[in-house]
């Protein structure tokens, strides 16, 4: 994939303490820790502050599935989103409806049936990466556990074991801190592959879907501290039904010509005040090839932070003046022309 190239540079509060965490990259790419900033306890991600959760996800950002899970390996850390990819691979042996209900309780933690479609429990990237297959995660001895329409945050829960913590946050009304997840800023594919209708389903029932979604993402790094900012991720996606079930499948996913330009906004300290300033999001031609069953989705921007990291306030949205592009999916691993591929054009123009 070809790098990410963006004219904006991101404004960090005075507030957010500097972070001494020393790492080394490895000629694979993936991320070995001297001195870590963050551990795993009963199976969770801790971090000792919020840049350093901060600085882990714009390195995971630049990681292959393959480099990610030879990181969690390294510490012996399972993220969401690996359990996630386990639960699709499963999903490939399905042949009947028992198949299907004996994987979905094996996964409950991680997926859901609604309407037909399977969906993430944790939609968020960022979450995605940091947290296990319970939603949870630690900042500075807080707990944050995510759910799909929230943070919840726990003021340093005393516990024994894992599953006592995972039975305390299970308990309603026990955290200390709420924030409600705003409304997700989708902007689909233009193509009508995006929609399960019969014009749309290709060979064997496959059709392709492509969306771009931002994120407003919300951490409480220490006690009182709020830090809010915006996450963006382009995502191509490889759909076919099985069992009358919609899941993903194998494909070879490629972008054309793929941007966004965003007015995103920035705290400005000596007004007290947002500005926004115009941000152009690009990539040229690019493809992977299927390399292994988790080839199912494909995210351009995987988490790409937009605008500014803001501390105890609150922010505004960011403005989108134009999203457009090409992805292809397909179900052969051949990059060479004729692709025999689907299109799902993005081309939002102005607005949204």
């Amino acid at each position: 994939m070809n790098k990410i190239s963006y004219l904006f540079g991101l404004a960090i509060m005075a507030l957010i303490i500097h972070s001494c965490e020393k790492e080394q990259i490895l000629q694979n790419g993936s991320l070995k820790i001297e001195n870590p900033q963050y551990w795993v306890d009963e199976g969770i991600l801790n971090f000792s502050s919020g840049e350093a959760y901060q600085k882990l996800n714009d390195r995971l950002t630049d990681m292959n599935m393959e480099e990610i899970k030879a990181w969690e390996d390294s510490l012996g850390f399972i993220s969401f989103r690996t359990e996630y990819y386990r639960f699709l691979d499963e999903m490939e042996s399905i042949e009947t409806k028992d198949d299907l209900n004996a994987i979905l309780s094996i996964y409950k933690d991680i997926v859901s049936l609604e309407n037909e479609r399977i969906e993430p429990k944790i939609k968020q990237t960022t979450y995605q990466r940091t947290t296990n297959r319970n939603g949870l995660f630690m900042i500075n001895g807080m707990l944050h556990k995510v759910s799909k329409s929230a943070l919840f945050i726990y003021d340093h829960p005393v516990y024994n074991s894992l599953d006592e913590l995972i039975d305390k946050t299970n308990k309603p009304d026990t955290w200390n801190h709420k924030e409600e997840f705003k409304e997700r800023v989708i902007l689909k594919s233009t193509y009508c592959g995006d929609t399960e209708n019969e014009t749309s389903v290709t060979v064997n029932n496959k059709w392709c879907f492509a969306e771009y979604v931002v994120d407003l993402i919300t951490n409480y790094p220490t006690g009182g501290i709020i830090q809010r900012w915006y996450e963006v991720t382009c995502t191509s996606y490889a759909y076919k039904k099985t069992l009358g079930i919609t899941a993903l499948y194998n494909s070879l996913h490629a972008c054309n010509n793929l941007e966004c330009i965003v007015e995103a906004p920035t705290y400005n300290c000596d007004c007290g005040c947002y500005i926004f300033n115009e941000v152009t999001l690009s990539l040229a031609t690019g493809y992977d090839i299927v390399t292994s069953s988790t080839m199912k989705t494909k995210a351009w921007f995987d988490g790409q932070i937009i605008g500014g990291i803001t501390t105890n306030t609150s922010i505004p949205s960011p403005v989108f003046k134009r999203v457009k592009g090409t992805f292809w999916i397909s179900g052969t691993t051949n990059p060479n022309p004729p692709y025999d591929h689907e299109d799902a054009v993005i081309n939002c123009g102005y607005g949204y």
